[in-house]
């Protein structure tokens, strides 16, 4: 049997096994297959709360995941399939530029200033640049899992499993 290569990235986790007999091939498919959504029922849960405030449900419903197979490589991938322009920010963190906002006659603008507090203020409000700090969701989970997902993997291949299987 020729060396497998396992590997735990930001984008998900791939298996290198070269060539492998069908019923370990299968095997290592359902257990990357399982882990695949066990992750992607992590992520969403960090965002119906843990991580996230929900507000529209958006970010949690742009998450999907996928296995391919291709043979010698078999990929389980946790992924955005629909865009949410506030993903990254949420994830990575980093500075926002809010523009400056003008007077309004009728309404106000609200907020929550550093320490907390509620404002509501009828403006003008100059522009500025606030920090959204990192709230990972994606990331974190995938961190999280990482050694089970290793162990889960090397516990498949090394025959423990297919006995029972």
């Amino acid at each position: 049997m020729s060396m497998i290569d396992v590997k735990v990235s930001a984008t998900g986790v791939e298996a290198d096994f070269g060539t492998l007999p069908d019923r370990l091939h299968r095997l290592v498919y359902k257990t990357v297959s399982d882990l695949t959504t066990q992750l992607a029922d992590r992520v969403r849960r960090k965002l119906s709360g843990e991580a996230l405030h929900v507000i529209s449900g958006d970010l949690r419903a742009s998450f999907d995941q996928d296995v391919q197979d291709q043979g010698d490589q078999i990929v389980g991938k946790v992924f955005q399939s629909k865009d949410v322009p506030y993903a990254r920010i949420h994830e990575y963190g980093g500075p926002i530029t809010i523009p400056e906002l003008p007077r309004k006659d009728f309404g106000v603008y609200h907020f929550t200033d550093s320490s907390g507090r509620d404002v509501f203020t009828k403006g003008p409000i100059r522009s500025h640049t606030i920090n959204m700090p990192e709230r990972s969701y994606l990331r974190s989970s995938l961190s999280e899992m990482r050694d089970e997902i290793i162990e889960s993997l090397a516990s498949a291949v090394s025959g423990s499993e297919i006995e029972r299987s």
